[in-house]
Order: C-alpha cells, then structure tokens, then sequence
C-alpha cells in the first residue's frame, strides 16, 4: 500500500508528532515550561497537549522507592529539542573516550562546526556576551571546580523580551533549506505518522532490512497504513527508549542480544544556598540556569554541577515532588488502572498546588531573590538498567507493532554504590565551598551522614531524562563476544540496511546535556556518507 509506484523524494522522514515548531504550542514555546511540556502524558485531562496521542502515555518504573516518572519523549519536527531545557553544551573529550576510530576528534571538531552554524543562524543565545547572566562563581572557588556562566541556549528573545525556543529544524535544517530550495522536493515529511514494524527478509544467516510499516493519523481522527521502501537504508533517529523498542518488536532481538541493554540515565541530587544581599542573584537566563562546570572529585567519579535560580525551578520542584505521589500499584486488571488513575491525577493536582505555592508566596519572593540551588550529577555512572516490550494483549498473537507493546523501562538509579560514593563525595566539596563563601546551606544537617545521604537520593534524586546506552556502539577494541549493537559506522550487526543514529549509540553517558552531541552525531554521520560517496570533503 503507498509503494506501488516510485515516489519523486530521496528522503522520507517519519516523525510521531504534528509540530513544525515549538511556537505552536504555549507549553513548548518557552524554555522555562520544559517539565511540564515532557512530563504531562497525553489524555482527556489536558487534551492541548502538543500532537495526538498514538499510543499511551509511557512510564519508567525504577528503584527511587518503587515509585514511577512519566518518560520525557519530543515529538514534531525538532525532537526533544521541544521539550528540553535548550541548553547548548559542547561536549568534553572524555566523553567519547570508548568511542572507536577517529570519533573523539570528529565529534569535536563536529560540535563546534554545529554550533557556529545555528549561532550564524540565529538561534543561540549566549548570556554573558549579552550581559544579560550574572553568577558569582566566587561561591564555588575551589580549585576543583570548573564553573562557567556564558551557557549557551537555543533561544531567542520576542518583540516583548520574552525568550523563545528554537528547535533543532529551526536552527539547522530549515536555514539549510530555505538557503537550498531545489533540495526541498527530495525531501518528503511524514508527519504524524508512526513507525510501526521493520520488515527484514532472511536468505540463510543474511538479513536485509526491506520497509517500514507506518501508520498516519488524520486531523479527524482516520488511521492509514502504508508501508515505505527502504531502497537504499533506514536510518533510526527515535531516541534511546523508541528506537530499541521499535527494532524489540520487530523481532531484531533475537539476532542481537545487546538491543535495550545498558540503559543509562544521571541521577540529580540538588541543594539550596541562601544568598546574602550582597550575592543577590541578578540576571536573565532562558532555562534558569546561570551557571554550569565540573566538580574535579577524581576520574570517573567526577560530577556536574549546575547552578540555578530558585525561581525558574518551581515547575521542576513541584515535578520532583509530585513524582512522590507516583507508586507502583501491585495489582492488576482494572482495579490497577483505577487506582493509578486516581494517584495521576492527585500527583497532578499536587504539582500545580506546589508551583502556586512556590510562585506566589512570601516564602517564594524570599527564596527566589535570596537563594539558588546547585543540582549534582555524576558524569559517567556505572549503574545501568535494560528496557524490554511487552504485549498490551498478552493472547494476541503474529507480528508485533509498536501499537501493540507498552515500554517496561528499568534505568538503575544509583544501584552501584560507587555512584552514591561519588555523589556523596562531590555534595561535600560542593556545600563546603559554598559555605566558606558567604552562603548558607539550608540542607538537612542529616545529610551529612553518608547512609542517610544514600537513602535520600535514591528516595527523592531527580532523573536527567538523559536516555543513552540501549543501541551502544562498539567500543574500541572490542570484539564480537560484547552486547553493543552498532559498529563504528552505526551499522546495526548482523543486518543490512539499517542504522541508528541517536543517544541510544552512546557508549556511556556523557557529561552535558546532550542535545547539541546528538545533533554533531547526525552531522559527522551525514558528512561520512557523502564522504564514502565522494561527495563531501573535510
């Protein structure tokens, strides 16, 4: 159906989601509305949700006390550059350190080119050229912290002096376009349609990825499927949870084992400071936060700092908090629908409660002008977790589709205890200089025991929503007797006509947000194409 006759374009794009930009909907348009723009699952109780929902809402059910976190997914052009903070960090060397070939130095290289192309289009922001972001990074003047405050945003400022997010279509692939117009008939959108099964063929141990079974949704509702033709490749860009999920239910599984392991998200741990007048916070910051660096704790036990002010964090605040009234429910069948049904809509109603309290309180006006917060994270955790498919209709049978299965996502927060260590250690340097330095740690006093340190950040830690790992690439060395699933070229193992190439590929985390990486992994990933086909050049 749909492939019968050639179609005119070289390129088809299959995306879930219905935006164009995140100016069309009020939620993703500004960076401050992040959490909530990737935490409300879609359903009756907020029908303006941005693109139809296609399936349910997805779930992570992880050790953080048994309780569950709505899963952070982008949809529309731009992904989850929608949905983030928009925070353009380039990466460090060390990130790729288990990366095979000559990656280290071309994601580098990459990250750089990639920037100056969307600040060349306008779409950064940079707070300290602009004088706009003031930090005292005298706060934290340790020799072992690395503190900057000139972080860079995908944002833009309106005619009202409102800032505006610009996604990663707006910033690099539309200019490309606009600039190229005879590119544009190559090219056909899919908007609002699902990717639903890969179709591979089997001659003996050979396997060939052949289509794409879609679905696309009408504005009225209407469901079409129609299946695209991989003539050439496909080329998975889903994310670290959709992008296994679609391969698991394909079947891929069975040939190659890696597919959904080593998923890998950083637990935050925050902190709040109180301020003297002196250190008052005075700035602007698109996503609230003013300053970002490295806490030198030793090797890979090394963390991230990022400071914030009170104020832009009330929506991830009552997001934490309300995370709380999120529990596994052990029952099954309709009365665990009920009940996790009651509990969303209270951990809801618990969100917005605490945003107002937060917003417009005395407490609020006092805190937001007179404090910050320092959130925590580990660069490269050890602990790890798996994701798997699971049938929605267990007495279904045949062929799945992504319709058909729910994502079981188990991340591991801070299971390893040398994640705990490492936090425990950098919280300590971080609160000591912070209080040598004129602030006030307005902390528990009980975290200064390791045990109950441990406890409570695994009890109320914060997910990064920083997916990687569950495709991971080969690392340097490596032979074929390891779980990874892509080799250096991104090629999936043992198939043909099929790579992936988004955070899933990460061999481990890595030590900034990763929007920018993953954008310098698409461009080195096209450059290498054209590359092999003599048509670029360095």
């Amino acid at each position: 159906a749909g492939t019968s006759k050639a179609p005119p374009f070289k390129v088809a794009v299959v995306e879930r989601g219905s935006m164009k930009t995140p100016q069309e909907h009020s939620l993703t348009q500004h960076v401050t509305t992040w959490s909530a723009a990737a935490n409300l699952p879609h359903s009756i109780l907020f029908p303006r949700t941005p693109s139809p929902p296609h399936y349910p809402a997805q779930y992570i059910v992880d050790t953080y006390f048994a309780h569950r976190y709505n899963i952070c997914l982008g949809q529309g052009l731009g992904g989850s550059s929608n949905v983030n903070a928009a925070i353009a960090a380039p990466p460090k060397a060390s990130d790729f350190e288990h990366w095979a070939g000559s990656w280290t130095t071309d994601m580098m290289q990459g990250s750089k080119h990639v920037l100056s192309t969307m600040t060349n289009n306008n779409c950064i922001h940079q707070g300290k050229a602009n004088d706009e972001a003031y930090f005292d990074c005298a706060v934290f003047k340790e020799k072992a912290f690395d503190l900057y405050t000139d972080i860079m945003h995908t944002s833009v400022k309106d005619e009202h002096g409102q800032f505006q997010r610009r996604n990663y279509y707006q910033a690099l692939v539309q200019p490309l376009l606009d600039a190229n117009p005879h590119l544009k008939p190559h090219v056909q959108w899919f908007l609002s349609t699902e990717a639903q099964r890969i179709v591979v063929s089997t001659d003996g141990d050979a396997k060939q990825v052949e289509s794409l079974e879609c679905c696309t949704t009408e504005k009225n509702g209407d469901k079409h499927s129609f299946s695209l033709l991989a003539k050439k490749e496909l080329i998975l860009c889903a994310g670290a949870l959709e992008s296994p999920a679609l391969m698991l239910v394909s079947g891929m599984g069975q040939t190659v084992r890696g597919i959904g392991k080593n998923l890998q998200d950083q637990a935050l741990v925050g902190y709040l400071f109180g301020l003297s007048q002196k250190k008052k916070l005075s700035f602007v910051s698109p996503s609230s936060m003013v300053a970002m660096g490295h806490i030198a704790v030793g090797g890979e036990k090394d963390c991230v700092v990022m400071v914030a002010e009170s104020s832009g964090l009330s929506q991830i605040n009552s997001l934490v908090i309300s995370n709380l009234f999120r529990i596994v429910v052990p029952l099954s069948g309709p009365a665990e629908a009920i009940i996790e049904g009651f509990l969303e809509i209270f951990a809801r109603v618990a969100s917005k409660a605490i945003y107002l309290a937060l917003e417009y309180s005395l407490l609020g006006y006092f805190m937001y002008r007179y404090s910050t917060i320092a959130l925590i994270c580990q660069c490269y955790p050890k602990s790890k977790g798996s994701l798997n498919v699971e049938r929605l209709n267990p007495e279904q049978t045949g062929p799945l589709r992504r319709r058909d299965v729910k994502i079981n996502a188990h991340v591991g927060y801070l299971e390893d205890e040398r994640d705990i260590d490492a936090l425990w250690e950098a919280s300590k340097m971080c609160r000591k200089s912070a209080n040598d330095n004129g602030c006030t740690d307005l902390s528990s006093k009980t975290l200064e025991s390791r045990s109950v340190f441990g406890n409570l950040a695994r009890g109320t830690g914060a997910c990064y929503y920083h997916y990687s790992g569950t495709c991971r690439m080969r690392k340097a060395g490596e032979n074929d007797d390891g779980d990874w699933v892509v080799d250096e070229d991104l090629r999936v193992r043992d198939h043909s006509g099929i790579r992936v190439c988004d955070a899933s590929t990460f061999s481990r985390c890595i030590s900034v947000p990763p929007s920018l990486t993953c954008a310098t992994l698409g461009y080195e990933f096209s450059r290498r194409l054209l590359m092999n086909k003599g048509k670029g050049s360095d």
